[in-house]
C-alpha cells in the first residue's frame, strides 16, 4: 500500500511537465528510480511560466525553483521527491506546485486549497496528492488519470 501511495506522488509529480529532461547527471545509487516516457501535446511546455511560476523550466539540482525573484513553495520535477527523496527519469523539467494530501478529503486540489495561477490546472492523483500541470501539457484538456486499470488490486 505505501508503495502504491509513493508511486502515486510521483506519478502526480511526472505528470506535471511536458518535454524530456536534459543531461542531468544521474541519481544517487541508492535513491529509488522511477522512469517514465510521457506523450503530452505539443507546444508543451508552455513558452513562458505562469504568475505563480508553474512552467519554469529547471535542471536537476540547478535550484531554478528556489532563485530570488521566483515565487516561492515550487518544486522541480526533475529533483528528488519531497518526502520520499525518489527521483522521476525522463520526465520534462519544470518547476510545479504539488505535494500530498495530508487530510481525509478524497479532492487534494480541494483539500489543500491549491491555487495554480493563470493557465495551469491543480490535477490530484486519486486521493493521495496534487500538481499544477500548464494547460498546454493536458491531453484533451483533462489531467491525466494514474489509477491502474485494475485499481491497484494487482488482479
Amino acid at each position: 500500500m505505501r508503495l502504491n501511495w509513493l508511486l502515486g506522488v510521483g506519478l502526480a509529480l511526472a505528470a506535471a511537465g511536458c518535454h524530456p529532461g536534459s543531461s542531468a547527471p544521474p541519481p544517487p545509487k541508492d535513491a529509488a528510480v522511477f522512469d517514465f516516457a510521457l506523450d503530452l501535446p505539443a507546444g508543451c511546455p508552455p513558452a513562458t511560466p505562469n504568475e505563480k511560476g508553474v512552467g519554469i523550466p529547471c535542471t536537476r539540482g540547478g535550484g531554478e525553483c528556489k532563485k530570488p525573484g521566483v515565487p516561492g513553495g515550487l518544486l522541480c520535477t526533475c529533483d528528488p521527491l519531497p518526502i520520499i527523496g525518489a527521483y522521476l527519469n525522463g520526465v520534462p523539467c519544470i518547476c510545479t506546485i504539488g505535494g500530498p494530501n495530508l487530510t481525509t478529503n478524497p479532492d487534494p486540489c480541494a483539500a489543500n486549497n491549491v491555487s495554480c495561477g493563470s493557465s495551469a490546472t491543480c490535477c490530484p492523483y486519486t486521493s493521495v496528492g496534487f500538481f499544477c500541470s500548464p494547460d498546454v501539457c493536458l491531453p484533451g484538456g483533462q489531467c491525466i488519470n494514474f489509477t491502474p486499470p485494475d485499481a491497484g488490486t494487482g488482479g
